[in-house]
């Protein structure tokens, strides 16, 4: 009976409690930490903020101009038949509708531009991380966000971003 028995402690801790060891080496590295503060992430900060400040001023220009057209149009309503003011308003409404979609567009063509600067700046990212790799014999590379609680020594994002600091100074706008 008392064979059957560790027979059958054995088989369950066999099947049921299974341990893993592992000699692979992981390591995990701040891909956002890395694209805020490396040269070129910085790079494609200051361009997308640049394009940002021209965009504001020229909307703000057509927004002004627009407001002053409006107040022309409202103080001749007396003046001007109610044909004549219709057709006024329907003119600045078209005005204010293409400014909208103007506005709408040029967002939308700088988050393409960050997005597309932002894969460049990965695309040179990812053969140092493999080189890396390489070095260090790591079978895994991780990102931050995906992991729960790491030992800092794990943590290898200084080094990487050292490493891209050194080959990657900014990212070109084509």
């Amino acid at each position: 009976m008392k064979k059957y028995l560790i027979f059958i402690i054995f088989i369950l801790n066999f099947f049921f409690l299974n341990y893993s060891y592992s000699n692979d080496k992981i390591a995990y590295i701040d891909i956002d930490y890395i694209v805020k503060n490396s040269l070129a992430g910085k790079s494609i900060t200051e361009i997308i903020e640049k394009n940002n400040q021209i965009n504001i001023k020229k909307f703000n220009d057509i927004e002004s101009k627009l407001k002053s057209e409006e107040k022309e149009i409202i103080a001749q309503r007396n003046i001007l038949n109610e044909e004549e003011f219709q057709k006024k308003i329907n003119i600045l409404k078209e005005k204010i509708s293409d400014y909208r979609n103007q506005k709408k567009n040029e967002i939308n063509n700088l988050n393409n531009q960050r997005f597309k600067l932002t894969k460049k700046l990965l695309d040179e990212l990812n053969p140092l991380l493999a080189n890396y790799s390489t070095e260090k014999s790591l079978a895994m590379i991780v990102d931050k966000k995906s992991i729960v609680i790491g030992k800092k020594n794990l943590d290898i994002t200084n080094d990487i971003l050292k490493q891209l600091n050194n080959t990657l100074k900014n990212v070109e706008v084509n």
